[in-house]
């Protein structure tokens, strides 16, 4: 009879029966992730674009510049593979390599060369800064200084159709 009895205490020994003792509490385990309010992303995943606004931008080059006018009435300026502008029907952006500046003015086609309806795709020779202004939902790029034009997006939703216009150094592709 003993060894059944000293059987039983050693099997609720170890199988712990009866829990913790009441004055011993366990820490909650540390939480896999942080809280994170406001930004979902992190600082490095930020998008490169801010929203433009209806004012101009003085952006930096590297001596050439394209811009693509589709028949959807929406226009992209590029540097080397890096879009440095996009409008669209429902917003407008800017990279935020570009700074916000005075400049530009509606769209004009003073200064243009040539022009076409529909899709359009422009490059253009460009000096070191040009102004890329997105006044009345219009994109009209110009070279700093100067204000010399070189290439415009006519997209507003207002236009029987999108049309692009080139000046001096530009020329369809």
């Amino acid at each position: 009879m003993i060894r059944p009895a000293v059987a039983a205490a050693v099997l609720v020994g170890l199988a712990g029966c009866g829990g913790a003792s009441p004055d011993r509490r366990s820490a909650p385990a540390p939480p896999d992730r942080h809280a994170v309010l406001g930004e979902l992303r992190s600082p490095d995943a930020r998008s490169p674009f801010v929203m433009a606004g209806g004012g101009a931008w003085h952006c930096a080059t590297a001596g050439r510049l394209r811009l693509a006018i589709s028949a959807e009435g929406a226009a992209t300026l590029s540097i080397a593979g890096m879009v440095l502008a996009s409008v669209a029907p429902t917003r407008a952006v800017v990279n935020r390599a570009c700074e916000r500046g005075s400049g530009g003015g509606a769209m004009t086609t003073s200064g243009a060369r040539g022009g076409g309806l529909g899709a359009t795709v422009v490059r253009c020779r460009a000096p070191e800064v040009v102004i890329v202004d997105f006044r009345r939902g219009d994109l009209t790029v110009r070279a700093a200084g100067g204000g010399r034009f070189l290439a415009g997006a006519a997209v507003r939703p207002d236009r029987i159709a999108v049309a692009g216009y080139w000046g001096e150094g530009c020329a369809p592709a």
